[in-house]
């Protein structure tokens, strides 16, 4: 995919905003939901365990990456569990024994580096928890 970078200074930036609203709305719109979803991260750091924090997670992948194949869900987004961990502010360790753990009780499995997605309803219970 090409791509392409711009830059623009502070003043033309503002001349520009202030002839085109739209775009100044459109992007309070989208800082504000960056705002939301920082505060809502927090929240998740400050009330709930690692164990909601990862259902939570594997949730959105899911939500976001999912796929069905032979009446599975299957997740594929390389992560490592370091990058999990980083995701929902745990250690490498306590990510991998959760994760082991959410297979033990059956909510997840794993196919290779694909993550299966056996019961949604059960990591939505373990967000409750």
């Amino acid at each position: 995919m090409d791509s392409y970078v711009c830059f623009i200074n502070r003043e033309s930036f503002s001349r520009y905003l202030a002839r085109n609203p739209e775009m100044s709305l459109r992007l309070t719109k989208i800082f504000g939901l960056k705002f939301k979803r920082l505060g809502q991260k927090v929240e998740d750091l400050v009330f709930r365990n690692v164990y909601q924090r990862l259902a939570g997670l594997l949730l959105n992948l899911y939500d976001e990456y999912g796929y069905e194949k032979n009446n599975k869900t299957y997740i594929y987004v390389k992560l490592t569990h370091y990058d999990i961990a980083s995701l929902i502010g745990s250690t490498r360790e306590t990510t991998t024994a959760s994760l082991n753990d959410f297979k033990r009780e059956g909510l997840i499995d794993f196919d290779g580096r694909k993550l299966v997605i056996l019961n949604k309803s059960g990591l939505e219970a373990r967000i409750k928890m």
